[in-house]
Formats: structure tokens, C-alpha cells, sequence
């Protein structure tokens, strides 16, 4: 009988810890940024130089298409992204980056969409990004609580009434944030569905 309780406990150990694994929040992936971007006819760029160069004349010019951009990378490629256009004006602190997917996107009137999924190396730090992020005041805002993620989110229009929308989510040592100022909002709404967060679309 002892021995039947015993193994009877460890089942239920075994059990337990499996529930709590498969309810534990997995991190924003990064594949799942690429599939998204593929899913919306994006084109892939492997070469941080010639990625940057492109992503220059989207924010730019504000061409007048309907197309996107985007690059995949780790390590010092990973890190720039960070460094030179997330955080190109400095407003941020120097964290490490392990892995960055960034997008851009342009709609048919010129508006532009400015997606980043970061992987950084210390859970802190992530968390500390939020901090740093979220402590902006906007009338329109609303933070809180999503599945295992944390989030800011900002639903504005710019002087021409063009919608200006914001994003920033955490979590674990993943942030998936987003800055657009453009007329394709459904492209949001259909990247928040991608990764199961709220969307600024969904405030009032």
C-alpha cells in the first residue's frame, strides 16, 4: 500500500509539473515574426548594410506603395538594430540584444508601419525596457496584464487624423513593439492576432 501511495505521489508530481509547463507563457518567437512577415508578401533582406540603407527610404521618403522589408539577425547585426534605429535618439538605456526580426512597412499614401521583436540577453533588462517605455503619459493609453505578457498600448491620430498607434509587449526576455502612422491598421490588428496580444485597435 505504502509503495502504491508513493508511486501515486510521483504521478501526481509528474502530472503537475507537466500542467504548469504547458501553461507557462512562451516567449514571442522570432520565426513567428518571419512567417508573418512572408504571410504579407514582405521581402526578406539578409544584409544588415543593405537593410538599413532600405529601411532608410521607407521612413524617408514615405513612398507610396503597398511592401514591406525585413531582417532576421543575431549578434552584433542584432544589436545595431537596437542601437541605431530603435534606439537611434538615445531615449533608451544600452541593453544587449541577442536576436532582433524588424519590419517596415509602407501603405498606398505614404504611411509607415515600424516593427521590432527583440531577444534580450538578461530578463531584467527586458522588463526595465518596458519600465523605461511604458512611463510615457498618453491620454489614450492602457497598460496591463495579457496570457503571460505584459503590455502598452496607444491608439492616437496624428494632425491629419491619419491613426498613430503604439505597442510595446514583454515577455520573458522577448519585447514585440510597434510604432505606425498609417491607414493600414488592419496589418496590426492581424500581427497582434499572429502573437495573441491585445491590440490598440481594441481601445476606445
Amino acid at each position: 500500500m505504502k509503495v502504491f501511495k508513493k508511486f501515486a505521489c510521483i504521478a501526481l508530481v509528474l502530472v503537475m509539473t507537466s500542467c504548469l509547463a504547458a501553461c507557462a507563457p512562451k516567449e514571442f518567437e522570432h520565426q513567428k515574426m518571419v512567417d508573418f512577415c512572408e504571410d504579407h508578401d514582405m521581402d526578406e533582406y539578409d544584409d544588415y548594410d543593405d537593410f538599413i540603407e532600405e529601411c532608410s527610404s521607407y521612413l524617408t521618403f514615405r513612398r507610396d506603395t503597398e511592401d514591406g522589408i525585413y531582417l532576421s539577425c543575431d549578434k552584433s547585426d542584432a544589436q545595431d538594430i537596437y542601437d541605431v534605429i530603435f534606439n537611434r535618439f538615445g531615449p533608451y538605456p544600452n541593453y544587449d540584444v541577442e536576436q532582433t526580426t524588424v519590419f517596415v512597412y509602407s501603405d498606398e499614401e505614404g504611411g509607415v508601419i515600424l516593427c521590432y521583436l527583440f531577444t534580450m540577453e538578461d530578463e531584467k533588462d527586458a522588463k526595465k525596457l518596458y519600465k523605461k517605455y511604458s512611463d510615457q503619459d498618453s491620454e489614450d493609453c492602457e497598460t496591463g496584464e495579457g496570457k503571460g505578457y505584459t503590455y502598452f498600448i496607444d491608439n492616437g491620430d496624428s494632425p491629419k487624423g491619419v491613426p498613430m498607434l503604439e505597442g510595446f509587449y514583454v515577455c520573458g526576455k522577448t519585447v514585440l513593439t510597434f510604432k505606425t502612422m498609417s491607414e493600414e491598421t488592419d496589418l496590426i490588428d492581424d500581427l497582434c492576432d499572429a502573437f495573441k496580444v491585445k491590440s490598440p485597435m481594441e481601445l476606445d
